[in-house]
């Protein structure tokens, strides 16, 4: 019996060392726990960071091209004005010449009256 009870002395020893080191076991899960929750709420965060810094450059990148859009878009209105403005003024410009360029009948009959006048007039004096 005495063997016996050097291992059941033994097995009691045993679990007294482990009932010791119990709440190291415990504190030493605990850290692990805290660890990988961190962890895990870092990875996360990484995530959405990561997620956001891409959606502002996205963002950033729309609003370039809006601008240069209306940059564009400004530049050709005033290109088409110009445009508009010089044909306008070809347009006057050739009414006129075209205009002056005929005589009118108003112009005739007027010199003719005057051719008139003056025959009259030099065969009163």
């Amino acid at each position: 019996m005495g063997r016996v009870g050097k291992q059941i002395a033994q097995q009691v020893k045993n679990a007294e060392i482990a009932w010791s080191r119990a709440d190291e076991v415990a504190a030493q899960a605990a850290r692990q726990a805290h660890a990988a929750a961190f962890k895990g709420v870092d990875d996360s965060m990484k995530l959405v960071v990561a997620a956001v810094g891409r959606s502002a450059q996205q963002n950033q990148s729309a609003a370039e091209q809006i601008e240069q859009s209306a940059r564009q878009a400004r530049g050709s209105i005033y290109y088409l004005s110009a445009a508009f403005l010089v044909i306008a003024a070809l347009g006057v410009s050739a009414a006129l010449y075209v205009s002056n360029r005929g005589d009118s009948g108003l112009e005739a009959e007027v010199r003719l009256s005057a051719a008139r006048y003056e025959l009259l007039w030099s065969n009163a004096n």
